[in-house]
């Protein structure tokens, strides 16, 4: 078995090859399709493999992207809900899994629409500082879906994410 370090290294060249097979459109022909879904299950089975629980749950994540953007195959949000879960099941440390489950539950692509479940889960991450984590659950108590209306919350956590780099959050508080 390859060292963590190689595995890391052949998963991004394979991605890298993916994103510069068609440019920015993905529209990719029935040909390039079949080869993507090769490409897929050769990435499931890298993710597979992989030891490391981190770099487990970031090839997890990466494909629940793929997924959830239609990024090379059909976009399937239920697929992408799926591979975002066993990202956070393979490293309780996968926050961008736990980020990108939320913004599923929220928008209810994939899984049943549950505001309060995607607040938990957007609570859950920005308990490690992660700046779209604290831009959705200010989004959720500036609206009150999932949690109880706030705009001194909703104002805070904006802050919050943009003190973090999001830029958004900063739009969002010249509004507010």
């Amino acid at each position: 078995m390859a060292t963590s370090h190689e595995a890391i290294a052949a998963y991004l060249e394979i991605c890298n090859e993916v994103a510069a097979s068609d440019g920015s459109s993905w529209a990719l022909d029935s040909s390039q399709q079949r080869v993507m879904g090769s490409v897929i299950q050769s990435l499931e089975g890298f993710a597979a493999s992989l030891e490391p629980e981190a770099a487990r749950a970031d090839a997890l994540n990466d494909l629940g992207v793929l997924f959830s953007l239609g990024h090379g195959v059909a976009p399937e949000a239920s697929k992408a809900a799926d591979y975002f879960s066993k990202a956070i099941a393979a490293s309780n440390s996968s926050i961008v899994g736990i980020v990108n489950l939320g913004v599923l539950m929220h928008e209810g692509r994939g899984v049943p629409q549950d505001d309060e479940r995607a607040a938990a889960l957007f609570s859950q991450a920005c308990a490690s500082d992660h700046p779209d984590a604290y831009y959705m659950l200010a989004t959720l108590f500036r609206a009150g879906r999932g949690v109880k209306q706030s705009f001194d919350m909703a104002f805070h956590l904006f802050t919050m994410a943009a003190h973090h780099g999001n830029t958004r959050a900063t739009y969002m508080l010249g509004l507010m």
